[in-house]
């Protein structure tokens, strides 16, 4: 059944409300980073625990308890693994049991899961993008949505907005949403800011940036016409300036293209 699979979509479209708004990007990925508040790790919820716990009309009626949330922060707002073991009332040696073998969560990650530290539990799974007071977490999404006057009753300071610059740009955002994005946190920090540039590597009169690399496989790199020279190239100059899980993957292909 659909419901014992992993859960990435329903928490990737409940967390955001009315779903994806395409406009906001200049592609079609799904751009898990600016909407979900964690990792896939917390927030995908696999299908071995729900089977276990969830018949399909407590499923449903899970999901649907979490549909109509609005301006989610805490991490108890939103359909995640924690939210489940709270919900279901799965013990920590099930869960522990349960995973064994699947080569999900490390043992660290385990042992932060089981403290049921709210605020511990979101600093450490948050994603590189969201920030974390406390037991809230605000993901690129909110600070999309959201005013500077919001951003100060949230208690978010315009250090923290500074900091998450340059995981920002490397949202995908389209020129349009940036230029948004940039105006409220000038606002707000006081000083007229630039989401940092993306480096690009150039292919007969087209620019591909590391997030379209990093998001794109080698049947578009070859159809782009990006030799592994070119992308060697690119990566010897540029390599310093891309985001790690970015590098990791353009890497990947260069390496696959050889």
């Amino acid at each position: 059944m659909k419901r014992f699979l992993i859960c990435l979509a329903a928490a990737f479209l409940l967390f955001s409300g009315c779903g994806k708004n395409p406009e906001i990007f200049e592609d079609d990925n799904e751009h898990w980073d600016f909407y979900q508040p964690c990792v896939p790790e917390l927030d995908s919820v696999p299908g071995f625990l729900t089977k276990e716990y969830a018949s399909e009309e407590e499923w449903e009626a899970w999901v649907e308890k979490y549909e109509n949330m609005s301006d989610c922060r805490k991490m108890t707002d939103y359909p995640n693994i924690y939210t489940f073991i709270v919900d279901f009332n799965v013990s920590d040696s099930d869960i522990r049991e349960l995973y064994d073998g699947y080569d999900i969560l490390s043992e660290q990650d385990m042992e932060v899961l089981l403290t049921h530290d709210e605020a511990r539990i979101a600093e450490y799974f948050a994603t590189d993008c969201a920030i974390v007071i406390g037991d809230c977490i605000y993901p690129p999404e909110w600070v999309y949505g959201h005013s500077p006057e919001d951003y100060s009753e949230a208690g978010i300071t315009p250090e923290m907005l500074e900091e998450k610059l340059d995981e920002y740009a490397g949202l995908g955002l389209s020129e349009e949403a940036a230029d948004e994005l940039n105006e409220k946190i000038s606002e707000y920090i006081g000083e007229e800011i630039c989401l940092p540039e993306k480096p690009c590597l150039s292919i007969g009169g087209d620019e591909y940036d590391s997030g379209w690399l990093a998001s794109h496989d080698l049947q578009d790199y070859e159809e782009a016409e990006i030799t592994a020279e070119a992308l060697e190239e690119f990566l010897n100059l540029h390599g310093e300036e891309i985001l790690e899980e970015e590098l990791e993957w353009i890497e990947s292909c260069l390496e696959r293209m050889d």
